[in-house]
């Protein structure tokens, strides 16, 4: 089993390969939804972590072409964009719900900065296991 991450942050996609290889899973970066697509051979029993806001094709796109795949893998979207923007997502992706939504408080020169995180799941068995 991979587990396929699409991000165009590369903090945030090294972030996440490096906690999934800490738990012994396979996790392969794509910058783009276009990488994705052109180059990930996926399977029924693979994960895709998939960012809403990526450049270039989006991901609720690339979402919708998995889902019309025979045996689509599983489903995890993630944005860290505004409440108003993830609820536009959503009714663009009927069968996707808002599981966590948490706040994250960064300190910084500038000032307190209060960033969002909203994650979406895809109503398939064995979510909450990537086994």
């Amino acid at each position: 089993m991979n587990i396929h991450i699409i991000e165009d942050d590369e903090a945030v996609a090294d972030a996440l390969a490096v906690a999934l290889e800490g738990l012994e899973h396979r996790p392969v970066t794509y910058p783009d939804g276009e990488t994705f697509l052109a180059r990930a051979e996926l399977a029924s029993e693979d994960w895709v972590i998939i960012d809403l806001g990526l450049p270039g094709i989006s991901g609720v796109d690339v979402i919708r072409k998995i889902r019309h795949l025979p045996d689509p893998p599983r489903i995890l979207a993630i944005t860290g964009k505004p409440q108003a923007r993830l609820l536009t997502h959503l009714k663009a992706l009927p069968g996707l719900k808002n599981i966590a939504k948490a706040a994250v408080h960064r300190n910084d020169h500038e000032g307190d900065e209060l960033k969002r995180c909203h994650v979406i799941r895809s109503d398939v068995p064995g979510f909450g296991r990537m086994s």
